[in-house]
């Protein structure tokens, strides 16, 4: 027994011997403490490592213990602090009433002992210098490093602005390239029906063009009475097989009230050939006489032009933008919308210029409705914004907007040449704008963070569905903006209706003299200078027979 008189503590030491030291390295022998009448207050504290002197100024006697015996001193604590060496079963023996506090310890040994690390035993040392007046600190959960903890909300909330942002944009790009390589770019779900048959139908006539100029003149191309210079039939043909031309549509006074003038024929090739009236002239079943007058009714050479070409120069320019970009477009929108995006620009395009243009002028040419085209193009583009895939993947947003806006600008300067009509190509333009509005689906800044919204995994019926569905991706969308945009929409709708109804109205009931028509309107067709701006205009001549003359070639 070892006994130390300062404030009558008692300690009982129980120690093993061991008759082989060199057994000491493994083996230890059992040593227990027990400590008794456990009094101290917080003011008493001594050193932790300290168990024999409140000072700790006196060590452990020499030769205390016996040979072979490793002592390992046992750290004094306070009653609010636990011993983290103990166990829940060492805990469990603290008796709180009298506040004793056992503690034993197992043989300091290799096989038992788990405090051979160093590193350990720091863990599991108390703080030699922490205030012990002060409460402990909360401990702080045990977390894996590895593992992928979620993000509290406030936290989702400031970093939503940039990295969610980013993310999801991320993540409808990889969904728009997965929707677009479900399938071959030639699969029959995604050929563009509407162009090829379009195309097809022009590449025919053309055709069916040059060999019935061939039959009546003995050649397919016009050499006289002059050289035609897009290489293709004369006029008077292109007339005959459905070229817009205001006299066989509509009554014009002083024209179509006197059958006995005589017109150009489709044979023509000299004034001296021009001994047609104006139901031959026309053909496609010829213009009703009524009380000696022609009247004209043939309203679908609106339509019949847009598959009708001047010549080889016409139809390759034409169709080399129509497969190109045409195609493009009706891929990426479909068929239908498409269709009457094109249609309704044609149209358009040629009752415009039937309303302004001078009267003699005969117009073929898809121009208008591949203005149209031009006009989808363009918003497009403008549509996806920045932060989405256009349809030419290009980054130079900006440059590639001014780009087309100067395209267009100088294909209507262009307009102002002889034999072009320019009046087909602004119709078109404006009617390709409102019907795009209200067709092609909603802008980037409709959406979240102004990104598009695609779901790769959908069928072919459901994306024909959700392309005509204004509703579709609606929680991806800003409610506001959205409704503002559909508004709009309604808006292009009623304008696009108005805009026909009104040029059909005034061309087809407007039966007044030329004279009472826009007499300024001419100059958005034409330049003034060497008379370009009175060529077209139907005057009469007095000889033999009288002949109307008017400009001979077609405008495009």
């Amino acid at each position: 027994m070892f006994n130390d008189n300062h404030n009558n503590q008692h300690y009982n030491l129980n120690l093993g011997n061991s008759s082989n030291k060199n057994s000491n390295k493994n083996n230890n022998n059992v040593r227990n403490i027990q400590k008794i009448n456990s009094n101290y207050s917080a003011n008493e504290a001594t050193y932790p490592h300290s168990i024999f002197t409140e000072n700790n100024t006196h060590e452990p006697p020499v030769n205390s213990f016996p040979s072979g015996t490793q002592y390992r001193p046992t750290p004094k604590l306070e009653k609010e602090l636990p011993n983290p060496r103990n166990n829940e079963y060492e805990l469990s023996n603290m008796d709180e009433s009298n506040n004793i506090r056992r503690y034993s310890y197992t043989p300091y040994s290799a096989e038992t002992s788990n405090y051979n690390n160093y590193d350990e035993i720091r863990a599991y040392s108390p703080n030699p210098f922490a205030d012990r007046n002060l409460a402990p600190l909360p401990s702080i959960p045990h977390s894996d490093p590895f593992e992928e903890t979620p993000l509290e909300t406030s936290s989702n909330d400031l970093l939503k602005d940039e990295s969610d942002s980013h993310d999801r944009q991320q993540f409808n790009e990889r969904e728009r390239i997965k929707l677009l390589r479900r399938k071959p770019r030639f699969h029959y779900t995604r050929l563009p029906y509407f162009t090829i048959l379009v195309t097809l139908i022009q590449v025919i006539v053309f055709i069916v063009e040059l060999a019935r100029m061939a039959q009546l003149t003995g050649s397919a191309f016009q050499t006289k009475p002059y050289f035609n210079p897009m290489l293709g039939p004369s006029t008077y043909l292109l007339i005959y097989m459905g070229a817009r031309y205001v006299p066989c549509m509509s009554q014009i006074v002083g024209i179509t009230d006197d059958t006995s003038i005589m017109f150009p024929c489709a044979n023509s090739t000299t004034v001296d050939t021009n001994v047609c009236n104006l139901s031959e002239l026309c053909g496609l079943g010829g213009v009703p006489i009524v009380d000696n007058k022609f009247i004209p009714d043939q309203w679908y050479r609106v339509i019949t032009p847009i598959f009708l070409h001047a010549g080889f120069l016409h139809i390759i320019f034409n169709l080399l933008l129509q497969i190109t970009m045409g195609s493009s477009i009706e891929r990426h929108i479909g068929v239908l919308k498409y269709a009457i995006i094109y249609l309704s620009s044609g149209i358009a395009g040629f009752l415009l210029g039937a309303n302004f243009t001078p009267q003699g002028i005969a117009s073929t040419g898809a121009s208008g409705a591949l203005f149209g085209i031009v006009a989808t193009n363009i918003l497009l583009f403008i549509y996806c914004g920045r932060k989405n895939t256009n349809l030419y993947g290009t980054r130079h947003y900006v440059l590639f907007i001014c780009i087309m806006v100067g395209e267009i600008i100088i294909s209507l300067v262009l307009g102002l040449l002889p034999g072009l009509d320019n009046f087909s190509h602004i119709g078109g333009f404006a009617m390709g704008v409102l019907t795009a509005v209200v067709f092609l689906p909603d802008p980037f800044f409709v959406y979240i963070d102004g990104i598009i919204t695609y779901k790769g995994n959908a069928t072919t019926w459901e994306q024909f569905v959700n392309a005509w569905n204004p509703f579709y991706a609606w929680e991806d969308k800003i409610p506001l903006r959205f409704y503002i945009w559909c508004g709009f929409r309604v808006v292009c709708l009623v304008l696009a209706i108005v805009y026909l109804a009104m040029l059909i109205k005034n061309f087809f009931t407007n039966t007044e003299s030329p004279e009472s028509r826009c007499s300024w309107c001419k100059y958005i067709n034409c330049i003034p200078v060497n008379g370009w701006c009175d060529i077209g205009e139907v005057t009469i001549t007095t000889s033999t027979v009288a002949q109307p003359t008017a400009t001979p070639p077609p405008t495009m």
